[in-house]
């Protein structure tokens, strides 16, 4: 049993403000990897704020998902992705690297992951 899980966290729409990822070998965690992300100009919507109690505060002197992407680059590439709501997570990962000009493909990982609310 070999994936990797993720999941984000929103500021607003598909802005990430946090990302947690574990990797898993042979059903054993073999790495962790949790990041807050600065949202474009640190704005956040009243409701997500509520949902995971993250605040601008929290992320004013965070990294920029472009700085935090390497890390999660090399954590997702040429693996079995899996999300609790994947089409959720995989759009704010997609639409992220594209604001930054990152190429989805070059993940090499499929258009649709597995989902937990589904398994």
């Amino acid at each position: 049993m070999n994936f990797t899980a993720i999941d984000f966290e929103t500021a607003t729409a598909y802005h990430p403000c946090s990302v947690g990822i574990v990797t898993v070998e042979n059903g054993i965690i073999v790495d962790e990897f949790v990041s807050l992300i600065k949202p474009p100009n640190n704005i956040y919507s009243p409701f997500t704020i509520q949902v995971h109690g993250i605040y601008p505060s929290h992320t004013v002197n965070a990294k920029s998902f472009l700085q935090v992407y390497p890390e999660i680059e090399k954590r997702l590439k040429n693996r079995i992705v899996v999300a609790h709501n994947e089409s959720f997570d995989r759009n704010v990962l997609s639409k992220s690297m594209a604001l930054y000009g990152l190429q989805y493909e070059d993940l090499n990982i499929p258009t649709r992951w597995e989902c937990t609310k589904n398994i």
